[in-house]
């Protein structure tokens, strides 16, 4: 899409928003020119929930949705997606801040850290996955801020290298050009999905007034 993209974060923006538009059939107006609501909240496909004490030691336990949109700082966290497309792959990206303010981008799915395999075996999974680093650890976020997350559901694995999870570089900090080859190689497939939601990571003190 052209709005005058020349930088790489501003191409990778443009990719993402022509994804969205040519998904969703949408002529990419603004979104100030819009009577009716932006989106529809019916479904929930990411959401963060508890972990329970003793999550590895005691089985797998049914975890507690956290509310709305916000999730607490310094807790450990599982991500879990509801998708209704078994057997389809799905590409997680997520960007966000650290303490001193810097921007973080990392590819969650696949990744050694949060999900070697990226293939959507039921309706619902949780992040971190059993075999990921950070199975035991959770997802924890250290800096009160926005953290998004845009989630691409393809049909077939992409022929990219750095969607091979490697211990070496266990998260792997996603680039415009990462995004520009995903965009590429979709091309030559015939049905792919692109969602969005971001989170507001709050501190105690925050949630509480």
């Amino acid at each position: 899409m052209d709005i005058g993209a020349e930088t790489p974060k501003a191409i990778a923006l443009s990719i993402i928003a022509e994804i969205q538009a040519v998904l969703t059939k949408r002529r990419g107006v603004f979104l100030r020119d819009r009577t009716e609501p932006i989106h529809s909240r019916s479904q929930v496909w990411i959401q963060f929930c508890d972990r329970p004490a003793g999550y590895t030691s005691k089985g797998m336990k049914i975890p507690q949705i956290l509310p709305k949109e916000t999730i607490p700082i310094n807790t450990p966290l599982s991500l879990k997606i509801n998708l209704d497309c078994p057997g389809s792959y799905l590409l997680l990206f997520n960007r966000g801040q650290d303490k001193q303010g810097n921007i973080t981008k990392y590819l969650v799915t696949p990744s050694q850290a949060f999900a070697p395999s990226y293939q959507l075996l039921e309706k619902s999974i949780l992040i971190p996955q059993q075999d990921a680093i950070l199975y035991e650890d959770g997802i924890e976020f250290d800096a009160e801020g926005k953290e998004e997350y845009i989630g691409i559901v393809i049909d077939n694995p992409l022929n990219l290298p750095w969607l091979n999870p490697d211990t070496d570089n266990p998260a792997l900090e996603w680039q415009g050009k990462h995004l520009k080859e995903v965009w590429e190689q979709l091309h030559a497939q015939d049905k792919w999905r692109v969602f969005y939601r971001n989170f507001n990571v709050i501190s105690a003190i925050s949630a509480n007034l």
